[in-house]
């Protein structure tokens, strides 16, 4: 291969993709075309078809040339068309070890070029559907193949997969990472151990022929929780990116008030962070615990308690009494000042009428004495 005369190991030796495909149906299969080297071609000529089955950690070479490939029935066929001779399509029932060659098109067809090829979109049918189109005519010609009589036998004993007597093993996606790297990357992801069910590579059998649901054989098993599956809460960092660095308390942040935690809620109990959070979505049981701990209130609970829930739980209609009480006491008050000025005002008007009378009185008594002293004084001179 071209950039691979040095040998695999090469750092020249580099797999570059142009297009791929995958499907839940196959797991851990990937059909892909590309070049290998320093960078990916421009030219499709040094374009060849590679296949994974660990999910994109080791690749192999399968078909040499430019192609259009597809996945066909849970991985059961892999199909792939030549862009020179689209008159043909290849289909392998062994990962590409050994191919067949159907013909799709009569000789008087030639002239047409490949669009493209696929299948169902859940990929579990064995029927291949080619687009062809050609320069001399407008639109596209759709070609269809099935391809089920090239796998006659059903696979056994998907129940038991792993055996030697079953055409099924166990996959997962962890024991790829865990034999190819050395750096022995963690075998559990988001708290969990996952395998799948699927069909041996060395098995030519039908796998749809059993309708064996590929979600439906999968399993998960938990992990023991480390401390890679916990993040920093809000408020906490990690100063370094080191192994085991702990999470810090971010500058100008306060740790937890417990407290202040206590007088927010009526439980006898509040949690408080120790600085870390499960990773969203982790599902990992027991190991390393870095949960929040939980602390005890004591004013939460007794005759205080009691009183604070009362209180605050029923505050909008004490809230009220109080507002209607307050407005009672000052329309009283309103009341005894409005009552007080008219009686002021009703005792001054009757002292100036008893004045007005005295007045009138005092003078009239005068008029009489000065009219009795003038009779006396008049007798006299008589």
């Amino acid at each position: 291969m071209p950039g691979c005369e040095s040998g695999p190991s090469s750092s020249t030796c580099l797999l570059h993709l142009k297009r791929w495909e995958s499907s839940f149906a196959a797991p851990g299969t990937i059909l892909a075309v590309g070049s290998t080297g320093v960078r990916l071609s421009d030219d499709p000529d040094h374009h060849s078809v590679f296949l994974s089955r660990d999910a994109g950690v080791s690749w192999r070479q399968i078909l040499e040339g430019p192609h259009k490939v597809s996945i066909l029935g849970h991985g059961d066929l892999l199909a792939a068309v030549h862009l020179k001779t689209p008159g043909s399509l290849l289909y392998s029932a062994d990962d590409g070890k050994k191919w067949t060659t159907v013909a799709v098109m009569a000789t008087k067809d030639k002239g047409l070029a490949v669009e493209g090829i696929f299948t169902h979109p859940s990929h579990t049918d064995l029927r291949a559907f080619l687009a062809l189109s050609s320069e001399a005519r407008p639109g596209v010609v759709l070609a269809s193949l099935d391809l089920s009589e090239a796998l006659k036998e059903p696979c056994k004993l998907p129940g038991t997969a792993g055996a030697t007597d079953s055409d099924f093993e166990k996959w997962s996606p962890s024991d790829a990472n865990e034999d190819a790297h050395s750096i022995r990357r963690p075998t559990c992801v988001l708290g969990v151990r996952t395998y799948y069910v699927r069909r041996k590579h060395d098995r030519v059998c039908r796998t749809g022929a059993i309708k064996l649901p590929p979600l439906d054989q999968r399993r998960d098993t938990p992990c023991s929780c480390t401390s890679a599956d916990w993040a920093c809460d809000a408020g906490y960092h990690r100063s370094s990116y080191t192994a085991d660095s702990p999470c810090e308390l971010l500058d100008g942040t306060n740790a937890p008030n417990i407290t202040q935690l206590c007088a927010a809620t009526f439980s006898a109990h509040v949690q408080a962070t120790r600085g870390y959070a499960r990773i969203s979505g982790n599902r990992c049981s027991g190991g390393v615990d870095m949960s929040p701990t939980s602390e005890f209130c004591p004013l939460n609970t007794g005759f205080t308690a009691m009183l604070r829930e009362v209180f605050y739980s029923h505050k909008a209609p004490v809230y009220g009494v109080l507002a209607t009480v307050l407005a009672l006491a000052l329309l009283s008050i309103q009341r005894q000042r409005s009552n007080a000025i008219a009686r002021g005002a009703k005792g001054g008007s009757a002292r100036a009428f008893r004045k007005k009378y005295e007045d009138s009185r005092s003078f009239n008594e005068e008029d009489d004495d000065i009219e009795r002293e003038l009779l006396i004084n008049g007798d006299e001179k008589l």
